[in-house]
């Protein structure tokens, strides 16, 4: 069975996760819901600017080479199963006959007893022995070009944008507290939403740790996996302009 391990955007937790039934689970999901990749993209696209209190600022036209790319199926699909292989542990191990202990010399002679020759209780067939051909640590990590990863990550944006799953919010709060933060937020009514800043956030993260289904992550950290985890994307301005830094041509 192919596992890997988690990291949670908010904590230091990690958990063991089968990457084969994350894949399927992703793949089934598109099945479903044919607006996932089935979209009508439109030629330009504006969406609003608003406060913490959901109330609008302005419009802010959105970059279409980043933001309105017609998504593939199996370009998200690669690119999910290579981010997923590079998480993978790996640590899976078996003793082979030199890592086992005992078995240094020959458990009986080799004529004479009637039974079946031995030259090490060691050996495969032996209880407590060596497994033949078992696994050994490696990297389960393969490679994918730098531009199919690119593609695959405006693929997954597109997808958000052309569904409306995306808000823009001119800065993050500075609240401190979780249950304040809670009651503020629930103008907006989302579920499952990942914050993405410019860099690293970990006053907001800490407050938003209890909190389930809300994550954050840094522009540089933003990747398609997280983004088909979450149904909706709350962006800040600058981070925006930061995704186009990243991924413009």
């Amino acid at each position: 069975m192919n596992k890997s391990i988690i990291k949670n955007s908010t904590d230091k937790t990690t958990a063991v996760v089968d990457t084969k039934k994350v894949v399927k689970k992703l793949d089934k999901k598109m099945k479903k819901n044919d607006s996932l990749i089935d979209i009508e993209m439109p030629k330009s696209i504006k969406v609003d600017v608003v406060d913490f209190n959901n109330k609008k600022l302005k419009d802010l036209t959105l970059d279409p080479s980043i933001f309105l790319v017609e998504p593939r199926k199996d370009i998200m699909h690669r690119v999910i199963t290579w981010q997923r292989s590079r998480t993978q542990a790996g640590t899976h191990s078996t003793k082979q006959i030199s890592e086992v202990s005992g078995g240094g010399r020959k458990p009986f002679k080799q004529k004479g007893t009637g039974r079946a020759r031995q030259g090490s209780s060691r050996s495969s067939i032996q209880r407590g022995g060596m497994i033949t051909f078992g696994p050994t640590p490696r990297s389960h990590a393969t490679k994918l070009n730098k531009k199919i990863r690119s593609l695959g990550l405006k693929m997954g944006l597109s997808q958000h944008t052309v569904n409306k799953n995306i808000v823009v919010i001119d800065k993050f709060p500075t609240i401190e507290k979780t249950n304040e933060f809670d009651k503020k937020f629930a103008v907006f009514n989302k579920k499952s939403v990942l914050f993405v800043d410019v860099d690293k956030n970990e006053k907001f993260a800490r407050v938003i740790a209890n909190l389930p289904n809300l994550n954050i992550i840094p522009v540089c950290g933003l990747n398609l996996y997280d983004l088909l985890k979450h149904k909706n994307i709350f962006f800040t301005e600058n981070s925006i302009n930061a995704i186009i830094k990243r991924l413009g041509d």
